[in-house]
């Protein structure tokens, strides 16, 4: 089918066309600028990754460091620990051996001891069996000092001493009979010095004597010898009295008791030395009267027991 055409009046020009825009289309990318963001991406992944190891480095060495003296540690709290049981192993072993001797049935001793008419010799019995006999120049006895659970004192006196003292004579010669071996040995052998034996510790470790006077002079002391470490000790008594005796340790060997007077009791006191301090104290104290030690109840100074003659 034919469409008419339009018409134009005559002398008018049609109108043109108004031209076509052309459409614009996106530009390409440089590729300048793409490759230095890669670069950049790159370099940064390069980075982190040296970053990462170096710390992973800081941190093995860190780790290694510390486990290093982690195991050092260990190590001596173990070498410690060993050291702790080995200690402790040596002390119950000590408390064993303790507990064992603590443990032991004293041995009873039946002693007798018979004297010839001379006075010259004697015989000790531990029940029938001979255990010593005793030979003597001059007028001797021998009687029983003292008596602990594992030991027998033989005292030997001289008979021809005596006279005018208050205080018993004790004496020079002494012999301890082991209760468990059946030896007798001289227990002041070796130890020059002794004027008199006082007493003895009940554990046998310490003897308490007077010593001899030097250059004929009188010493108010009493000395105590130990026989573990072979040394003796010099402690002043009281010099207020002329004659000193009755000389008692203490059950735990730390203090010692003893009398004191003047001639005739005209005054007497009784004083305990501290072997510690070796300080005197004097305990009490009275005029006409002569006091005496009888023993220790215990290791406190209330647990001192004494007497007195008017």
């Amino acid at each position: 089918m034919d469409f008419p055409q339009k018409q134009t009046s005559p002398g008018t020009v049609a109108p043109k066309p108004a031209p076509v825009k052309p459409v614009s289309q996106p530009s390409a990318p440089s590729t300048k600028k793409g490759m230095s963001g890669t670069i950049v991406a790159i370099l940064f992944v390069v980075a982190l990754l040296i970053g990462l190891v170096v710390a992973g480095g800081g941190v093995y060495f860190w780790l290694s460091g510390s486990a290093s003296a982690d195991i050092v540690s260990y190590e001596q709290t173990i070498s410690d620990k060993d050291f702790e049981i080995s200690t402790l192993t040596s002390d119950m072993a000590g408390v064993a051996v303790e507990l064992e001797n603590a443990q032991m049935v004293p041995v009873l001793a039946d002693i007798k001891i018979e004297h010839d008419d001379t006075l010259k010799t004697a015989t000790v019995y531990d029940g029938d069996t001979l255990i010593k006999e005793f030979e003597f120049e001059t007028l001797k006895t021998v009687n029983i000092f003292k008596q602990t659970s594992d030991a027998v004192y033989l005292a030997v006196n001289d008979s021809e001493m005596g006279g005018g003292a208050l205080y018993a004579v004790n004496p020079r010669e002494m012999y301890k009979y082991d209760l468990r071996t059946g030896e007798v040995t001289n227990f002041v052998e070796g130890i020059d010095d002794v004027l008199v034996v006082y007493d003895i510790s009940s554990d046998g470790r310490l003897l308490v004597y007077r010593p001899v006077p030097v250059d004929g002079v009188s010493e108010y002391s009493l000395k105590v010898h130990n026989f573990e470490t072979g040394t003796a000790e010099e402690f002043l008594v009281s010099d207020d009295f002329l004659q000193y005796g009755s000389v008692k340790l203490s059950p735990n060997a730390k203090m010692i008791a003893y009398a004191a007077a003047d001639l005739g009791g005209a005054a007497s006191g009784v004083m305990i030395l501290d072997l510690e301090s070796k300080e005197n104290v004097v305990i009490t104290f009275g005029e006409n009267k002569t006091y005496h030690i009888r023993g220790w109840d215990g290791n406190k100074i209330s647990d001192l027991q004494y007497y007195f003659f008017h």
